[in-house]
């Protein structure tokens, strides 16, 4: 099989190390490809990080743009070491894209990192939920919102609640997956199901109706949904999660999926909310490609949003 080709979006940041770390829960395969990205701005900006005022305005008469760029390699370099140590079996390398430069496809720096993954030939990008660009602005809320909906491939936008470590270990996981029998939603439940979980890890598909469909009881007409036919599609997703290890139960409720499944993962504890980057509530046109964005804003645990191509990577 294909090696799982990951980007990552990194800058030193306490959120973007939290990233790394997290991807320890991931579920990964031993022979994935890394590539750690670094983004800048042209024209040069103050860089980020730890870098005082003064010491920034010590090197003023250096070339801006150059400073920046010694920056983001170095940061690079630096992310591209921490994920080794987590990860010694990956091959990992590191990058610097520059947003705005006159060779460059792309204006701002979601753009950048995403065309880097296009470059790169990912079927996931990783960044944290809250970090900067190295310019000083801030990467996700932002440029996550950007890259769950502009990225090539599957993005998963990490939440960590704490820093795990190779050599801890492994503790069963709580995964929850946002189903609506859509192709979409399909493609999510066979990303989680590609993953290693560890013995003893818990999955909950949940699956939110829209009112006007629930209202119309087990007419198969309304909204093109027949309940009889939502639990056995839901059904077979649960056994094809389950054979991955998963101990997998289906829950089906009626209203908002935006609001219902970020409100059921915080209850069932979710470590891993997987969704498919269009589809999630059924029944409700209208709100798909939504769903996914507005989980992936608000979940308080990481969330992939999983496009096709990421579908059955190791």
């Amino acid at each position: 099989m294909t090696p799982m080709r990951i980007v990552v979006a990194y800058d030193a940041s306490p959120g973007s190390d939290d990233a790394l770390f997290e991807l320890v829960r991931a579920g990964l395969a031993d022979d994935s490809v890394a590539l750690i990205v670094a983004a800048t701005e042209a024209g040069g900006a103050r860089p980020g990080g730890a870098s005082s005022a003064a010491s920034f305005g010590a090197r003023a008469h250096r070339d801006p743009a150059r400073i920046a760029m010694e920056h983001a390699g170095a940061v690079a370099r630096c992310g591209e070491e921490r994920l080794q140590r987590l990860f010694p079996t990956w091959k990992i390398s590191h990058e610097v894209v520059v947003a705005g430069a006159s060779d460059s496809e792309t204006d701002d720096v979601p753009g950048a990192v995403a065309a880097a993954a296009r470059a790169f030939g990912a079927s996931l990008v990783v960044t944290g939920s809250h970090a900067r660009t190295l310019s000083g602005g801030h990467l996700l809320g932002s440029v996550a919102r950007r890259l769950v909906s502009e990225s090539p491939c599957s993005v998963r936008v990490s939440r960590a609640r704490d820093r795990p470590a190779p050599s801890d270990p492994p503790r069963p996981l709580r995964v929850l997956v946002a189903y609506d029998a859509s192709p979409g939603a399909d493609v999510a439940v066979d990303a989680a199901a590609a993953r290693r979980w560890p013995p003893g890890s818990l999955c909950r598909v949940v699956v939110v109706v829209d009112p006007v469909v629930a209202h119309a009881g087990a007419d198969p007409g309304a909204g093109g949904v027949a309940w009889k036919w939502l639990r056995e599609r839901s059904a077979a997703a649960v056994e094809r999660l389950a054979r991955s290890g998963l101990r997998a139960e289906v829950e089906i409720a009626t209203g908002d999926p935006r609001r219902l499944i970020a409100e059921d993962a915080l209850r069932f504890g979710t470590d891993v909310l997987f969704v498919g980057a269009h589809g999630a509530g059924v029944g409700a046109p209208t709100l798909l490609g939504s769903v996914a964005s507005a989980l992936a804003a608000t979940a308080a645990c990481t969330v992939e949003v999983v496009r096709p191509a990421a579908a059955g990577s190791p």
